[in-house]
């Protein structure tokens, strides 16, 4: 556990920065109205806008389940509304995860198979790293489906004719309203019911997995349908044929071998090169064929492991196959299969580990592990660590009208949106200079004065952006300059709601 934290402390103080903390951004935002406004006026939807805006202009998202934007909302009201708030209940889930881990494999197997489990998710970077990044995908809702999944094993245990579901449900529920993935977690224990025959417990977790989901459905009908504004992201049904495998012409336009290498290196940076030959060995020793197992083999009971390899399996398969699009995109997603390495990883050192010299390879190769995960934990936790958005976002906050639109170099807006309470453009280039300044104010509302933020940009945009700043200084715009202390890059604020000679535009 003290280790589990060591390695998301420095994702967890600190500002929002770089790197996917953007998504922790993207959902304070949400958080941030649920205050303003109340949940019942923004019918417990998330509304990305940073600034404060009349519902008409809200942008809604519904992209995701609510959830985390529920949780953060409550850490805002709580603790105060900063970075901190919005990571802390994933380092807090994280730790849970650790703690039922261990007791999923203990069960299954012995303690040192739980140990080692506990370890793996304790130290590899789908868990470290991707603690505090502020996903829907995250550890919240990972450790709901694991307490699921243990609660189940544990009721079927105790009373195997006719199991408890009470604590199965609630759990089952509450990762359903953070993400897709309590879904085959859902199927699994319905199967295992239906093939038993008891099909009140199959109506049960077959209801409280479709119920939050029938409520989204139904929560985005009616917003889509009877309010205002514009929708960010698509609503789920979208989300799943754009991110799914039916998207034909998104296999069309990437290489096979890319897909290969980018998926591989996914794995290698989620549970790192010795954490997958660990987990390989694992597997492979559950699927030895008994005829041909060893009698050192045979008291160690590995067939106690196979039902919950499968359904750890069909979990992990079951999230990333329908959205293997979003896999390839998205490194944090490959997570969802973190309780299967762990467990197969256990699995691995229950069987080495049971003799003395057996137990000091394992244990060399689980340190290695970790200074692996730990390593890259650290480093990747460096490079996205800035205080720069929240520095030019106190700046914004002090000198740029709360109606304006700020225009920015930067490739991603959401961290600046969220401290400087503005909406903000970004990847702005070369290409979106007009020919004269009037040309770039020409048809903007009056309420909304346009300010430009250029600077050498931390997260580097992927449009050409050198001349724009001549281009503002050729037309004679004075800058508000200012530098940060720990920061190379300057700080260069442009009005260009005014004319150069300081004159208002008279704007249609």
């Amino acid at each position: 556990m003290a280790l589990a934290y060591a390695a998301r402390h420095g994702g967890l103080v600190g500002a929002f920065g770089k790197g996917w903390q953007h998504l922790g951004a993207l959902y304070g935002n949400q958080a941030r109205n649920y205050l303003r406004y109340g949940p019942i006026a923004t019918c417990f939807a998330g509304v990305v806008n940073a600034e404060c805006a009349p519902p008409s202009e809200w942008v809604w998202y519904l992209h995701h389940p609510p959830a985390l934007g529920w949780t953060m909302a409550a850490c805002f009201a709580a603790l105060g509304v900063c970075a901190f708030s919005a990571k802390v209940t994933g380092v807090i889930a994280a730790l849970a995860q650790v703690i039922i881990t261990y007791h999923f494999v203990a069960r299954a197997l012995s303690r040192r198979a739980g140990l080692a489990a506990a370890f793996t998710t304790a130290v590899v970077p789908a868990g470290a790293y991707f603690s505090t990044h502020g996903s829907e995908l995250g550890p919240q809702a990972i450790a709901l489906v694991l307490l699921a999944l243990l609660l189940d094993s544990r009721a079927r245990e105790l009373d195997p004719r006719h199991p408890r579901v009470t604590g199965t449900a609630a759990a089952l529920a509450a990762a359903a309203l953070y993400s897709w993935v309590a879904l085959p977690a859902a199927a699994t224990i319905a199967v295992q019911d239906a093939l038993a025959r008891r099909w009140r417990r199959v109506a049960a977790i077959a209801t409280t997995a479709a119920l939050p989901f029938a409520l989204l459905f139904a929560q985005t009908w009616w917003i889509t349908r009877h309010r205002s504004g514009a929708v960010f992201g698509g609503d789920l049904l979208s989300a799943f044929a754009n991110r799914s495998v039916g998207d034909a012409s998104w296999w069309a336009a990437i290489a096979p071998g890319r897909v290969a290498s980018r998926f591989l290196s996914h794995l290698r940076f989620d549970f790192t090169p010795v954490g997958i030959a660990l987990a390989l060995a694992g597997a492979l020793l559950l699927v030895l064929p008994r005829r041909s197992a060893t009698a050192t083999l045979a008291p160690l009971r590995l067939e106690r492991a196979v039902p919950p390899v499968i359904t750890l399996l069909v979990l992990a398969l079951g999230y990333t196959l329908p959205f293997a699009q979003g896999v390839l995109m998205h490194r944090y997603w490959l997570l969802v299969a973190l309780p299967l390495v762990s467990l197969l990883i256990g699995t691995a050192t229950h069987v080495l580990a049971a003799h003395r010299t057996g137990a000091w390879i394992m244990s060399a190769l689980l340190a290695a592990m970790a200074w692996e995960g730990i390593s890259a934990t650290l480093r990747w936790q460096a490079r996205d660590a800035t205080p720069w958005y929240e520095e030019v976002g106190r700046v914004v906050r002090n000198l740029v009208p709360k109606r304006a639109l700020l225009a920015t170099l930067e490739s991603s807006s959401c961290v600046l949106e969220f401290y400087a309470e503005r909406r903000v453009l970004a990847n702005v280039g070369d290409a979106d200079l007009p020919a004269t300044p009037e040309a770039l104010v020409a048809g903007l509302s009056p309420d909304v004065p346009w300010f430009v933020l250029t600077l050498p940009p931390i997260d580097a945009p992927s449009v050409k952006w050198q001349r724009i700043p001549a281009w503002l200084e050729s037309n004679a715009y004075e800058a508000t300059r200012q530098h940060f202390p720990g920061c190379a890059q300057e700080l260069r604020l442009y009005d260009l709601s005014r004319r150069p000679d300081g004159s208002a535009y008279e704007l249609r």
